[in-house]
C-alpha cells in the first residue's frame, strides 16, 4: 500500500512540478540572453562613440562580419600659428612635414607609450585621399608616429603632406589595427585585425550569390566562401549507445546537461532533446525518431550557426559541404579513454591513432584521446574511414564501398 501511495504521489508531483521547472528554465535562459544582449550593446555603443570619425564601415573581416571601425587611442589639436614670442612648431599643409606641436592633448602618448606602432590621422572623411584605411595613394591622411616621439612636439616616422586641414585643428591617434564586430557560428564576436584598404563582406545565409549582388551597391568586395553545413558529430544512436537510465524531465538539453551525463552514460554525446531544432529558423534540422539523433537537411541548412550555439555540448559543428556534398569527419567528441568511451558507445572514438598514421596529408590530429579531421586539409581519400576499428569516422555522400571478393583457392596435390 505504501508503495502504491508513493507511486501516486510521485506521479502527481511529476505532473504538477514539470511545468514550473520548464518555466523556470525558460525564464533563466531569457534572462541570460537579455543580460548578454544588453552588455553587448553597451560595449558596442561605447566603442562606436570612441571610433575615428567616418571610419565605420560594413565588412566581413574574413568571417561573416557586421561592421568594422578604427578605434582612437588619443587626440589633441595641432599648432596652426606660432606664439607671440615667435616660438612653436606649426604643422605645414603645403609641404611634407614630420614634426609639429600638439596642444590640448588627451591621452598622448597613449597608455603604454609609443612602444607599439600608432598612427596619426587628420580630418578623416572616408574619401579618396582622406581615408585612414587607405595609405597607398600619393596623398594620405594617416601617418605612422615615431616610437620615440613625445606627446608634443609629435614626430612621424616619415614626412607626410596631409591633404586637408581640420576645421577644428584636430588630430586623432589610432593603434595599428581595426576593430571588427562579427557574427559567426551564432555568436557576436569582437576581434582586431590589421588595417586594410578594401573591406570584404560575406553572409552565410545569403551565400556567395547574394553577397556578389549586394557588395557593389555598398561599394565593397564580396569574398568567395566555400558553402558550409551543420554537422552532428555524434553517432551514438539508441542502438549504438543503449540507454542505461531513463530521463524524465524538461525537454531541454541545457537543463539536462547540467543534471546528468546522459541516458547512455556518455558525458559528451548528444542528449537528443532538440534545443538545436528549436533554434533553427529554416526547418533544417529534426530529431530522428529511430536513432534519437538530430538530422540536418542538406537542402535547407544555410550554415547560420544557430544550432551550434544552442547545443550545450558542442556536438554540432559547421564544416565545408565538400565537392558534391562529400565530406568525412569523426562523429564523436568524447575525450574519455578508449575503454570507457567504448563501454558507453560502440561507435565512439577510442583514440587508437590508426587514422592519424594512415593519413598522408596531415589532416588528422589526435588530442585528449580524440581524433579530429581538418576539413581544409582532408583530400577525401577515405583511407582513414576504412582503418577506424569502431566506425567512428563517417563518410557522407560517397558511393558504397565494393565488398571484397572472396577468393577460393584450390590446392591440388600431385601424386
Amino acid at each position: 500500500m505504501v508503495i502504491v501511495i508513493t507511486g501516486i504521489l510521485s506521479a502527481i508531483v511529476a505532473v504538477f512540478v514539470r511545468a514550473p521547472v520548464d518555466g523556470y528554465v525558460n525564464s533563466v535562459a531569457r534572462a541570460e540572453l537579455t543580460d548578454a544582449g544588453d552588455t553587448a550593446l553597451r560595449r558596442i555603443s561605447r566603442d562606436v562613440r570612441a571610433a575615428l570619425p567616418n571610419s565605420l564601415r560594413t565588412t566581413a573581416g574574413g568571417s561573416n562580419a557586421c561592421f568594422e571601425f578604427l578605434p582612437t587611442a588619443g587626440g589633441g589639436r595641432y599648432r596652426v600659428e606660432q606664439s607671440s614670442a615667435a616660438t612653436g612648431d606649426v604643422l605645414n599643409f603645403t609641404a611634407a612635414d614630420n614634426i609639429f606641436d600638439v596642444l590640448a592633448s588627451s591621452n598622448l602618448p597613449p597608455l603604454g607609450g609609443y612602444g607599439v606602432q600608432h598612427h596619426l590621422v587628420i580630418y578623416n572623411l572616408g574619401i579618396a585621399g582622406a581615408d585612414a584605411y587607405d595609405v597607398t595613394g600619393t596623398t594620405r591622411n594617416r601617418a605612422a608616429i615615431s616610437l620615440a616621439s613625445a606627446a608634443s612636439p609629435i614626430t612621424l616616422t616619415a614626412a607626410n603632406e596631409f591633404p586637408f586641414s581640420s576645421p577644428g585643428n584636430r588630430v586623432h591617434v589610432i593603434p595599428n589595427f581595426s576593430v571588427v564586430y562579427s557574427c559567426s557560428g551564432g555568436q557576436l564576436l569582437r576581434s582586431t585585425q590589421a588595417i586594410a584598404a578594401a573591406p570584404m563582406v560575406n553572409c552565410p545565409v545569403g551565400g556567395n550569390k547574394v553577397m556578389a549582388d549586394i557588395a557593389p551597391i555598398l561599394g565593397l568586395v564580396a569574398e568567395e566562401k566555400a558553402p558550409q553545413i551543420a554537422v552532428v558529430r555524434c553517432a551514438g544512436s539508441v542502438t549504438k549507445a543503449p540507454k542505461k537510465v531513463e530521463y524524465d524531465g524538461p525537454k531541454n538539453c541545457f537543463f539536462a546537461n547540467n543534471l546528468y551525463a546522459g541516458e547512455s552514460g556518455c558525458p559528451n554525446g548528444c542528449l537528443g532533446l532538440g534545443d538545436c531544432v528549436v533554434s533553427c529558423s529554416f526547418d533544417a534540422i529534426y530529431i530522428d525518431n529511430i536513432t534519437g539523433l538530430p538530422v540536418v537537411s542538406e537542402e535547407n541548412c544555410v550554415a547560420c550557426g544557430a544550432c551550434v550555439k544552442a547545443c550545450p555540448r558542442a556536438v554540432i559543428e559547421l564544416r565545408n559541404k565538400g565537392p558534391k556534398g562529400k565530406r568525412i569527419f569523426v562523429s564523436c567528441i568524447n575525450k574519455e579513454k578508449g575503454a570507457i568511451a567504448k563501454k558507453n558507445c560502440e561507435v565512439a572514438c577510442i583514440g587508437c591513432g590508426k587514422c592519424v598514421k594512415q593519413c598522408a596529408y596531415d589532416a588528422i590530429k589526435l588530442e585528449n584521446n580524440l581524433a579530429y579531421i581538418d576539413y581544409t586539409k582532408c583530400k577525401l581519400c577515405r583511407k582513414c574511414a576504412s582503418e577506424c576499428p569502431t566506425g567512428a569516422i563517417l563518410e557522407i555522400s560517397f558511393p558504397e564501398r565494393k565488398a571484397k571478393e572472396e577468393t577460393n583457392t584450390t590446392v591440388t596435390e600431385n601424386s
